[in-house]
């Protein structure tokens, strides 16, 4: 895409210093909105990236979450619909959000909405920048997952509502086309799906200050997994069928999620589920282990930076984000297919190379940096040139 900046490494004063200066206090103003937050993953930490960003003094506005991950975002948040929703229930109403939101009193003032379903739905009274982390998944580029692969509830739902969700949801983008994509791959999407190009693509930061690179570190053989146990979009299953083959391999699992305890009953015993880790213990399992394998077709990825910023190389699917920053025979090895057998292919080729811990952590700080997503979002505020 013309004019679009992908991770470029940018030298700045620090984030802190730059928030409170006069020059960004046009954006304090501005309220981040965010969907939903029943767990605290890569996108919660994108939305507080964003908060950071631009200086906001708003709290965080957010459609449904757990009390205790909203605080884990920002100690001022409220919720956008005054509904009873939970983790239970938040799914049920899917298909009414979008006539729920189109009803609902804009929010005062500018808003940037960090979306991967419905925060973009959100009315605002001034100018709606959306971070999109990727077009509704279920309605466009998961479709065909969702409705044969997903639970009974996603199957019916992608079914029955796909075309009314596709038909709202590009009726909502085009009426506010100022789009910030992740990737080359969510840029695409927007282009396809809504019929107008990213104002730019700025890849989210990962912590810098945990994810780091130990020379001294003791790497065992085992592999790693790591993020939300959510069929059959991250494709867990399929690991745990190569493994399940493949005895005298170990995976290790962090993470937790929905589908955590059905995947857990058909896995085999070399196969080991760690539940939830916090970022310092994530980074000691980065830091100690043979390989990231990252098998879903993620919208951008950050649990892949967040390894190969502590110099774990990553076996990946060669699709969605992972091909902007995961670099074949450097940082990593591709599968073409998610199969079994193009998966045992890529691990066979990873075996087989002598992987650099440093470099592969060196060009991750200097591409995705968090002072670097700092700037290059005020750089897409600054050029729409609106005042808070």
């Amino acid at each position: 895409m013309e004019g679009v900046n992908v991770g470029n490494p940018i030298a700045s004063a620090g984030a802190n210093d730059l928030v409170h200066t006069n020059q960004f206090a046009r954006w304090s103003n501005w309220t981040v909105v965010h969907d939903f937050a029943f767990t605290y993953g890569g996108a919660e930490r994108v939305t507080c990236d964003i908060q950071r960003a631009i200086g906001s003094r708003n709290p965080i506005r957010y459609l449904a979450g757990n009390p205790a991950v909203m605080n884990a975002l920002s100690e001022h948040h409220a919720p956008v619909l005054d509904l009873p929703l939970n983790e239970r229930t938040y799914r049920l109403i899917a298909p009414l959000y979008g006539d729920i939101l189109k009803r609902q009193s804009p929010i005062d003032g500018n808003i940037v909405a960090s979306s991967y379903s419905f925060a973009h739905h959100v009315r605002v009274s001034g100018t709606k920048v959306v971070y999109c982390h990727t077009p509704f998944r279920q309605a466009w580029s998961g479709q065909r997952d969702y409705s044969v692969g997903g639970d009974l509830a996603a199957r019916l739902a992608t079914r029955v509502f796909g075309a009314r969700w596709r038909r709202q949801d590009r009726s909502v983008a085009r009426r506010n086309p100022h789009f910030i994509a992740t990737s080359r791959a969510v840029a695409a999407r927007i282009q396809d799906y809504y019929g107008f190009s990213a104002l730019a693509i700025v890849a989210p930061a990962y912590a810098d200050e945990i994810y780091t690179v130990d020379s001294e570190s003791q790497r065992s053989d085992a592999y790693l997994w790591v993020g939300r146990i959510v069929e059959p979009y991250k494709r867990l299953s399929l690991l745990i069928e190569y493994f399940k083959r493949n005895p005298r391999k170990t995976l290790l699992v962090a993470g937790d999620g929905r589908d955590r305890r059905k995947l857990e009953r058909h896995a085999s015993k070399n196969v080991k589920f760690l539940g939830w880790q916090n970022e310092e213990e994530l980074a000691a399992l980065y830091r100690s282990t043979n390989a990231l394998i990252f098998p879903s077709e993620d919208d951008f990825g950050i649990t892949a930076l967040e390894a190969m910023a502590c110099g774990l190389p990553v076996v990946a699917y060669g699709a969605g984000g992972a091909l902007d920053t995961v670099v074949e025979g450097e940082s990593g090895v591709f599968f073409p297919d998610p199969t079994v057998e193009s998966l045992h292919a890529a691990i066979q080729k990873f075996e087989s190379v002598t992987w650099h811990n440093i470099a592969i952590a060196k060009s991750i700080v200097e591409k995705f940096g968090r002072r670097r997503f700092d700037v290059e979002i005020r750089e897409v505020l600054e050029s729409l040139d609106v005042r808070g």
